[in-house]
C-alpha cells in the first residue's frame, strides 16, 4: 500500500497494545465507558491490521465495526 500522505510504500503489520486502543474526539478525556462516537479499535479482542509509513510517520488502521 502506498502512503496517502507522501506516496511512499507502507509496511503492513498489526496495531497491538496490552490495553484498550480507542479512538475518540475528546482529547485527554479517557473514561471506562465509551461515548457514542468513540471506537474500540480492538473490538472482539483482535489486533487490527495496520500499515506504517516511517517516512512521514503515518499509520493507517483497519478495524471491525
Amino acid at each position: 500500500m502506498n502512503c496517502p500522505k507522501c506516496g511512499k510504500e507502507m509496511t503492513a503489520g498489526w496495531l497491538y497494545s496490552p490495553n484498550a486502543i480507542l479512538w475518540t474526539r475528546r482529547a485527554g478525556k479517557l473514561t471506562a465507558l465509551l461515548g457514542k462516537e468513540d471506537v474500540d479499535l480492538q473490538r472482539g479482542g483482535k489486533d487490527p491490521p495496520a500499515w506504517i509509513c516511517k517516512s512521514c510517520r503515518t499509520v493507517i488502521v483497519e478495524y471491525q465495526a
